[in-house]
């Protein structure tokens, strides 16, 4: 995507009914499960459509209205494969016509508002326009989301879940906001969605928490946004711990602890504390050998401190023996408004990059 979403990785969600898990109930039971498994943990935004249509995202939908068994399920059924087919191949604008068809034939139901919000937000400028065409789109229907679920679930839902739809509701819009750079709005919604969820007794959601990290470090509170990263690298931990659950949610949440692990250790390297944060990347890469964002960041700081080889040796790992390779790393463009590393972190990895 085109847009820029948060210095990190998301890890996937929890999952609850999704109208991804509807449509592909419907069509292929099969499919892989977070397909942005890249953007799960490097780059790319939470992406709650991701979720719904079958990527990656801060929180998965929950089941949409209830509509009566009509002749006309049959046509929303092939809205919603079409729809998917259209999402999975990244032609977001295609993916959110069948949506805006589905919501004209069910303009109460608020899954689908919020099933295009995070059509707008995987699309972004690219798709859409603009970042900020996109952003405004996607609020809008994000907004409307929790306007209709306000009035439709109260009936069907106790206390709890209600307050959980709402905090997924506000976190899909605070990404929203995020990718028109609209960062304080984007940090209420997410103060706003954490709160939500604790009067839910729910946990904190670390895939969450490091959203509002990302938001934090966009805003310049470097301090703040690694007192996050570790919040949320902990809270990946602590579910670790708990059994159950398929082995892919294992390694997501392993992914999470060792995303945000690397996050919090650049927000280090950003507040000055290069030592310190080459200490914390190198037990991330211990852990978690195959992340080249960790490997290209010790490159970058073994370089700094003049440790030729070890510099050398770290980024050859991540071009040569990891899958996704080190390419995207070049690009000083991406590194600062996609990726979004600290300043610090680019400037280094730039002098290693430009030597002769």
């Amino acid at each position: 995507t085109s847009h820029p979403v948060g210095a990190l990785v998301q890890p996937p969600r929890r999952r609850t009914i999704s109208f991804a898990d509807r449509t592909r109930a419907s069509s292929d039971a099969s499919a892989p499960p977070q397909r942005r498994t890249r953007r799960l943990m490097l780059v790319v935004s939470t992406s709650l459509l991701g979720v719904v249509l079958g990527g990656r995202v801060p929180t998965s939908f929950a089941e949409p209205a209830t509509s009566p068994l009509t002749a006309q399920n049959q046509n929303r059924d092939d809205l919603q494969k079409q729809a998917l087919a259209a999402f999975n191949a990244r032609d977001f604008p295609l993916a959110a016509r069948f949506l805006e068809r589905l919501i004209s034939a069910e303009p109460g139901d608020y899954v689908l508002r919020e099933a295009l919000g995070q059509c707008f937000v995987d699309g972004g400028g690219f798709a859409f326009g603009t970042n900020k065409e996109a952003s405004e789109k996607a609020v809008r229907e994000y907004s409307e989301a929790l306007r209709l679920a306000g009035e439709t679930v109260l009936d069907r839902k106790d206390g709890n879940e209600i307050l959980l739809i709402k905090a997924r509701l506000l976190a899909g819009r605070a990404l929203a906001f995020e990718v028109g750079l609209e960062y304080q709005s984007a940090l209420v919604d997410y103060d706003n969605a954490l709160a939500t969820a604790l009067q839910a007794n729910a946990p904190n959601d670390p895939l969450i928490v490091n959203q509002k990290a990302n938001v934090l470090a966009a805003l310049g509170d470097w301090e703040s946004a690694r007192t996050f990263y570790l919040k949320s690298a902990n809270g990946f931990r602590d579910s670790s711990r708990k059994t159950g659950g398929t082995s892919g949610d294992a390694r997501f949440r392993a992914n999470g602890v060792a995303f945000a692990s690397t996050n919090a250790a650049l927000a280090l390297a950003q507040m000055g504390d290069f030592e310190g944060a080459e200490r914390e990347l190198r037990s991330v890469s211990r852990r978690a050998p195959q992340v080249v964002d960790t490997r290209a960041a010790l490159a970058a700081l073994y370089w700094k401190r003049n440790s030729r080889d070890d510099a050398e040796r770290e980024w050859e790992f991540a071009c040569d023996l990891i899958d996704t390779g080190c390419g995207k790393y070049r690009d000083k463009q991406w590194l600062t408004t996609v990726r979004r590393w600290p300043p610090l972190m680019v400037d280094a990895l730039q002098k290693f990059l430009t030597i002769d």
